[in-house]
């Protein structure tokens, strides 16, 4: 799955699909946040990733919150996703993870 067809599934979900998915999402970037955990310490091993999962996990619920207020000045979803994929491999890996589950043609 690409990144297209990911945020296709995504803009085709109800507005209550749409902030499970988040929330999911969410939950997921928690578990890729912990391998960046040096084991048995407070340091990181990745400082960088761990950042940029702090930085979509911000942006990512900004994104609900406003979703869940009905907030309508909220990010297209199209834009919201640029945003949130923009050059991270990682990221996307979960989100095309999370998107198979929501999609009825694949399930």
């Amino acid at each position: 799955m690409n990144k297209k067809e990911a945020i296709e599934i995504f803009s085709d979900l109800s507005n209550n699909e749409q902030a499970d998915f988040l929330a999911r999402l969410a939950w997921e970037l928690t578990v890729a946040a912990r391998e960046t955990y040096e084991v048995g310490t407070d340091d990181l091993t990745n400082p960088k990733m761990m950042r940029s999962i702090n930085e979509v996990q911000h942006r990512l619920l900004s994104q609900l919150s406003a979703m869940l207020r009905k907030d309508e000045n909220r990010y297209p979803d199209e834009v919201f996703w640029q945003i949130i994929l923009d050059n991270n491999q990682t990221i996307e890996k979960i989100v095309a993870r999370i998107a198979v589950k929501f999609s009825p043609a694949l399930v």
